[in-house]
């Protein structure tokens, strides 16, 4: 993988990972269990941020660690709470 692939893939985790917080807002727990239209749809944004985040090279995960944990940090925590 080139370094403009990680690039690419760092930023789409980026982008998607932001959308699916966006889109979070500041709704409740019961909100979203209540929504399932927004349950199915942060739930495909963040396997869009794990599909970019395979992509990713062990050197660039190496080399940013705590970008990608940023990153990772609030999908994770929504991905647990829904199963």
């Amino acid at each position: 993988m080139t370094k403009r692939d990680d690039q690419v893939s760092l930023v789409d985790m980026l982008i998607y990972a932001e959308e699916a917080v966006d889109m979070l807002g500041d709704a409740s727990l019961d909100a979203m269990v209540s929504d399932r239209k927004m349950q199915l749809a942060l739930q495909r944004l963040v396997e869009i941020v794990g599909e970019a985040a395979s992509r990713v090279s062990e050197k660039a995960r190496r080399q940013h660690p705590a970008y990608l944990r940023q990153i990772l940090q609030e999908p994770a925590l929504f991905q647990s709470s829904i199963g």
